[in-house]
């Protein structure tokens, strides 16, 4: 399950970092619940992570940790590099990375209609777009996307195993501000930090 896991997350990760990237910089507060779904029904929440987004000419950064005794020990990171065009999924525990070319021919989250499903979150004016699983095409999720920031702010999707749901994963971004200058080490690999190859997909986990 933990492969599995590992999927979904990154290909929220990859829709809230987004495609072709614009806007000013902003940094935000992030948390992330993963919650595994029982053949009942219910729901028992599994993983919560707290961690920070931000944004600036360098790329677009995500990084997330488990709070531990009153602190918060990072655990993961996603980072798109402007620099050198990739996106990296590092894992801080095993001090590992793994690479992909980020893919920027995608529409910029800043063109996206301003019209339909609407609400206010976290005092940002936000518009539904659904999620998608990648190969079935089917509707997994919502996505809460502000055109005026460029950036989801929200997102709600449940992962199917052969038809039936085993994970949810939620994320949100709180605290958004557009007027905090990104610390630039958030879009720095960490030193040390050994590559263990590209990001691959799973296709048969998803059928």
């Amino acid at each position: 399950m933990s492969a599995i896991h590992k999927l979904l997350l990154l290909a929220l990760a990859s829709a809230m970092l987004g495609g072709a990237q614009g806007g000013k910089p902003l940094v935000a507060n992030k948390i992330q619940r993963s919650y595994m779904i029982h053949a009942d029904g219910t729901m028992a929440l599994s993983k919560e992570e707290f961690g920070t987004y931000a944004r600036s000419a360098e790329g677009t950064a995500i990084h997330l940790g488990v709070a531990e005794n009153g602190t918060t020990r990072r655990t993961e990171s996603f980072i798109q590099s402007t620099k050198d065009g990739l996106s990296y999924a590092i894992n801080h525990t095993n001090q590992t990375y793994k690479t992909s070319p980020w893919d920027r021919s995608g529409p910029s989250l800043e063109n996206v209609p301003a019209t339909g499903e609407s609400q206010i979150i976290n005092g940002v004016r936000c518009f539904a777009i659904p999620i998608k699983d990648h190969e079935t095409q089917a509707v997994i999720g919502k996505s809460w996307v502000s055109p005026d920031l460029g950036v989801v702010v929200k997102s709600d999707a449940t992962l199917l195993l052969r038809g039936e749901p085993v994970m949810r994963v939620t994320e949100e971004l709180t605290n958004i501000q557009t007027d905090v200058t990104p610390d630039l080490r958030a879009f720095i690999l960490p030193t040390g930090y050994k590559n263990v190859g590209r990001v691959v997909d799973c296709p048969n986990c998803r059928k």
